[in-house]
């Protein structure tokens, strides 16, 4: 049976995966949306703009590989370190330590998708509105404007899958917590999960997001794919 420690290890490898891929498909969504603001808003740099984003997403990229290597190198030396007996304070430090880890990945996912959302939604409907001063592209002749769901849905899902890992990676952490709360005979977590987990509105609240990210995926791939369908008229 793998241990918490083995799962975050290939979490964490999946992390780094995921956050190379979503720098590349960021970087084509920026460079195609300035090619295609470039024909709206000819008199500025669009050179500029797109450096800029590319620039932007490449720190974004050292940072959050950065972030994910070193927390597996915590993991690395911690298998290092004795397996002797944790003490009552060592248990407590370790309890607060899993507890902040989690709520720090809850808020980041949150601040991530409260941006992701209306930025895509905003280009969707940019697309849908000019979709025919816009024009065609280079190609098999397709219309411009069905590029930018397209994109936006894969970003979306992208994103889904984080999130999807972010959720794993809280649980691994709140089965350990469960585990400190016993040896501490302490009721904290796992008291509150017993008492709402048979709740109706507990569980449409835990596949909320789910539904959430699959109805704008599924509306951008539509979207995408009525733009592409329809002519333009020249």
């Amino acid at each position: 049976m793998a241990t918490i420690e083995t799962k975050q290890h290939y979490l964490n490898l999946f992390y780094v995966t995921l956050g190379l891929l979503t720098g590349i498909v960021g970087s084509i969504w920026v460079y195609y949306l300035t090619k295609v603001l470039e024909k709206h808003y000819p008199n500025l740099d669009w050179d500029t703009v797109f450096i800029v984003s590319t620039i932007i997403f490449i720190v974004w990229l050292i940072f959050w590989i950065g972030y994910i290597l070193k927390g597996m190198k915590k993991i690395e030396e911690g298998k290092k370190e004795d397996k002797t007996k944790p003490t009552k304070n060592s248990l407590i430090a370790e309890y607060q330590s899993l507890n902040d880890s989690v709520n720090r990945r809850s808020e980041e996912m949150l601040i991530a998708d409260s941006f992701l959302f209306p930025t895509t939604l905003a280009v969707v409907t940019f697309a849908i509105a000019n979709k025919e001063a816009l024009g065609t592209s280079n190609i098999a002749g397709l219309p411009t404007a069905g590029f930018l769901p397209l994109l936006s849905s894969v970003l979306i899902l992208i994103f889904y899958i984080f999130w999807l890992t972010t959720t794993e990676i809280n649980k691994i952490c709140f089965d350990r917590l469960h585990e400190i709360e016993v040896e501490l005979h302490i009721e904290g977590h796992r008291r509150i999960y017993d008492r709402i987990r048979s709740k109706c509105w507990w569980k449409i609240r835990s596949k909320l997001w789910h539904i959430i990210f699959l109805l704008f995926i599924g509306a951008y791939l539509f979207s995408a794919y009525w733009l592409f369908k329809e002519p333009v008229i020249a």
